[in-house]
């Protein structure tokens, strides 16, 4: 592994480590065990993304994010402007660190490792809770009919993570691991399509270690 990419990664793992944000799915995040005097945006951001996770965009009021954040509303409009500018920072937030967990996928271990590498960063690792979801999928489903940039905003970020599902599973074919024949854009859009759905069977209660069970027997899609 580069230099660069164990950089990355280990700032991935200490964001992960104080449960600001997972990729794919929500961390268990601690209340401190009593407020800062000192109000810190970023610190208000992971606490907001939280919420949302939890309950939705719509489901939020304003009323229970200044409880969660503990600020006044104008302290919140003066650091946020309003709730849907917070929440396209909290999925910008969201997205950057995705990226981060996507460099796992970038390394010379045989492709299925490598994809179980970022299955079980993105599920299973430094306390995942998969009870709420995929924020990103429960942006696309809840803004899809409500605010089509929101929603947009969330796809891009999906996208980006299949790009690179794509040219892992391009350089295993150049390695000689998967069939010349193999169509990458079609098996990353497979996978990601299995992960998302993996999401949805988590928020029904499957736990962590059923659903690696399931998205390690789809992999054998790229035997074909």
């Amino acid at each position: 592994r580069s230099i660069g990419s164990s950089l990355q990664i280990s700032l991935l793992e200490h964001s992960f480590h104080f449960g600001y944000i997972g990729t794919f799915g929500p961390f268990r995040i601690e209340e401190p065990a009593m407020r800062t005097k000192v109000f810190d945006p970023q610190v208000a951001q992971h606490q907001a993304m939280a919420l949302f996770w939890q309950k939705g965009y719509a489901q939020t009021s304003m009323e229970e994010l200044l409880q969660t954040l503990g600020i006044s509303r104008s302290s919140f409009y003066n650091a946020f402007k309003d709730k849907r500018s917070l929440y396209a920072r909290v999925l910008a937030d969201f997205a950057q660190l995705s990226q981060l967990a996507a460099t796992t996928l970038q390394n010379d271990k045989p492709i299925k490792v490598a994809l179980m590498d970022f299955f079980d960063l993105s599920f299973i690792k430094h306390g995942t809770s998969t009870s709420h979801g995929c924020l990103l999928v429960n942006t696309v489903l809840e803004q899809r009919a409500h605010d089509d940039e929101l929603a947009r905003q969330a796809s891009l970020s999906l996208n980006k993570v299949e790009q690179a599902m794509q040219q892992a599973i391009e350089k295993a074919i150049t390695r000689g691991e998967l069939s010349a024949e193999s169509d990458s854009a079609q098996l990353a859009s497979l996978l990601m399509t299995i992960i998302k759905g993996l999401r949805v069977t988590g928020k029904e209660g499957k736990s962590p270690e059923q659903l690696r069970q399931l998205f390690e027997a789809s992999l054998s899609l790229l035997d074909v």
